[in-house]
């Protein structure tokens, strides 16, 4: 290849790499561009043949479809090859070829493409973090509304296994909760390791309980602390385990356990929405057994059967951190009988307790399915409200301001009872979270304002 003398420098230094080769493939004229790109020099690369310059599967595209398509075509544009350097890393690169000359050489334009290839898997990384975002937000979100619904640690732990199942893309899938004597019990799910552990062995689910982290075992780990564990997954030709804690403020509740038959990869995200369903979990589970607790506490009060100060406190502590959780707001309605202290300084106390038990009647007729009500003391209640806005609150507070004015049972009808009602309403944003006492304090407050407003009305504080 012959060039004219101005030509000559702008050839060696395109900033393309410039091939001649011959119908073999065989190098016969190169420019400096791609040499140096290759990390070799004209002499050696000028009699070499152009596929043994590319990675296996690049060759074997070359010489199965380039060559084919550009015999039959003349021409062939953009083809995204893989080229070798001396040293042996890869440059990506796009190639145009076309068919010259009476010889049928084959002049090819060669260019970088190692950016745009960069590119292009910045750009899949972007897509999957984005389909992985998607489907972490659809499992949070249906998984969140499930354990909202769910009014059993049964319903509970069916919600997390399907939740896990979507999600996490496992052989299988375990709940487990401990009973009272710490033994696992499978709640949803299956176990494909059961009768396969020996009870003396070291439990990774109690590391992961005692650790507060996700506990992960392969058949790789031979040398580590579970080859109890390891064996049982060979045994049922497993990959893996990844053990997820279920804990609620330090208390272990039990773990998510999922199994892998192939390797996996257990990156950032898979941690970071085991942890959120685990939490959510754990929320869920607490809230279920403070619900029983509450059944079994209101036998202690043989009065009305209402939940006692204490319980009310931790209801409104979980409420709020539901809130936060859901987005959704929380209200907790603080109520003190107007006129309640005439009637027990002028009937007695036996008269007292008897509008104390019909006003706890309607006080629980009136609030929805899944709020909760209390006595907070002598003739103070509160109900805890959540996924209630103004509106909502207003609405319960309403019925319940209704109920206790209607005529009492046994009680003269100048003796009148009536319900001032404080409304604290807690809309989870940028402020600060209140703690329960705080909320509580607010809704006390604002029943305060009821009452010097006049009595039977309700006012509202917002945190």
């Amino acid at each position: 290849m012959t060039l004219v003398a101005p030509f000559e420098e702008l050839y060696r230094q395109a900033p393309c790499g410039l091939i001649v080769a011959d119908a073999d493939g065989v190098v016969l004229e190169a420019n400096d561009t791609i040499t140096e790109w290759l990390g070799t020099d004209r002499a050696a690369f000028v009699g070499s043949r152009l596929p043994d310059h590319l990675d296996a599967g690049s060759r074997l595209f070359y010489e199965t479809r380039h060559m084919p398509v550009l015999a039959l075509q003349g021409e062939v544009r953009e083809v995204s090859l893989t080229m070798l350097r001396t040293d042996g890393t890869a440059l990506a690169v796009l190639v145009n070829s076309t068919v010259r000359g009476d010889a049928g050489d084959v002049h090819t334009a060669i260019f970088d493409a190692s950016e745009r290839a960069e590119y292009e898997r910045a750009l899949l990384e972007s897509r999957r973090l984005a389909e992985s975002s998607e489907i972490r937000v659809r499992v949070l979100q249906a998984s969140s509304g499930a354990f909202v619904s769910s009014t059993t640690e049964e319903q509970i732990c069916g919600a997390l296994l399907a939740a896990a199942s979507e999600a996490f893309s496992a052989t299988a899938t375990g709940v487990f909760l401990l009973d009272d004597e710490g033994e696992y019990v499978l709640m949803a799910g299956v176990h494909p390791l059961d009768g396969l552990l020996p009870k003396s062995a070291p439990r990774a689910s109690d590391a992961a309980l005692v650790e507060d982290k996700t506990i992960t075992v392969s058949v790789r780990d031979v040398d580590g602390p579970y080859t109890a564990l390891v064996a049982a997954l060979e045994a049922q030709r497993l990959d893996s385990v990844s053990i997820i804690p279920l804990l609620r403020s330090g208390v272990p509740i039990g773990v998510l356990a999922c199994f892998f038959a192939r390797e996996h990869d257990f990156d950032t995200q898979f941690a970071d929405l085991q942890a959120a369903l685990s939490r959510q979990a754990a929320q869920a589970i607490v809230r279920v057994r403070l619900q029983n607790e509450l059944e079994r506490l209101a036998l202690h009060d043989q009065l009305i059967g209402l939940a006692n100060r204490s319980v009310i406190q931790d209801t409104v502590g979980w409420g709020i951190e539901r809130a936060l959780l859901t987005h959704r707001p929380l209200a907790v309605l603080f109520l003190d009988l107007d006129g309640f202290k005439g009637i027990n300084d002028q009937l007695g106390h036996a008269a007292g307790d008897s509008v104390l038990v019909q006003v706890s009647d309607r006080i629980r007729a009136g609030v929805r399915t899944g709020d909760t009500v209390g006595r907070y003391g002598g003739d103070e209640f509160v109900v805890v409200c959540e996924d209630a806005d103004r509106e909502a609150a207003a609405s319960i507070a309403r019925r319940i301001r209704e109920a206790v004015a209607a005529r009492l049972d046994g009680i003269p009808d100048p003796l009148r009872v009536t319900a001032s009602v404080g409304v604290a309403i807690y809309l989870p944003g940028d402020l600060v979270e209140p703690t329960n006492d705080e909320l509580l304090s607010l809704a006390d407050s604002a029943m305060y304002l009821a009452k010097s407003a006049g009595k039977d009305r309700v006012a509202f504080l917002h945190h």
